[in-house]
């Protein structure tokens, strides 16, 4: 037992959230910067992300009744976030699909066009510290399969709470971790 392995999670300081496209080179450990192409998703809610993780089984049977083996017949891994930086280009783009969202200058103005179907598998990346460590949760193909009812009034953030599925990976997997000690 250590109770230094009992730890809280937060953002780095550099951000907690990032996407890129398809294709950018991933990460391979915890520390190391990420590389050009990689845009920060900025702040997030409150309430951190939450990751999970659904298999369905089935029990294989013999003859007479006995369970000699079971099958996962369906696995399934997402993350939800809360972004609320709503009237970040970069975030609307991330919500409403790349190609929707037109403009990168408050100033001149944006024009954002809803509609289904308009997202892409992209890259996410999220960086913490949980307690004395590093950790950074990778998921290489993943994409944004359903927004929240978003809500306008005076006392909340303007939010989008997304829900981001990961698909397997050339290696077969959904997402990966790295953790190393914080360093200096």
């Amino acid at each position: 037992m250590n109770k230094d392995y009992v730890v809280t999670a937060k953002p780095k300081i550099t951000g907690g959230a990032f996407s890129a496209p398809l294709g950018t080179a991933l990460p391979t450990d915890a520390k190391t910067k990420l590389t050009e192409g990689y845009v920060n998703l900025g702040y997030i809610g409150e309430d951190g992300t939450t990751n999970s993780i659904s298999e369905t089984t089935k029990d294989l049977k013999s003859w007479g009744g006995t369970i000699v083996n079971t099958a996962v017949t369906e696995f399934t891994d997402t993350k939800k976030i809360v972004l609320i930086e709503s009237v970040n280009p970069i975030v609307l783009k991330e919500v409403y699909g790349q190609e929707n969202v037109t403009g990168n200058d408050l100033k001149v103005g944006l024009k954002v066009i809803v509609s289904g179907g308009t997202r892409e598998y992209r890259t996410y990346v999220f960086d913490m510290i949980t307690g004395n460590y590093l950790r950074r949760i990778i998921y290489p193909e993943a994409i944004i399969t359903s927004i929240g009812d978003i809500v306008y009034k005076s006392e909340d953030s303007v939010a989008y709470e997304c829900t981001i599925k990961a698909r397997e990976d050339s290696t077969g997997s959904t997402h990966h971790e790295y953790i190393c000690e914080k360093g200096e």
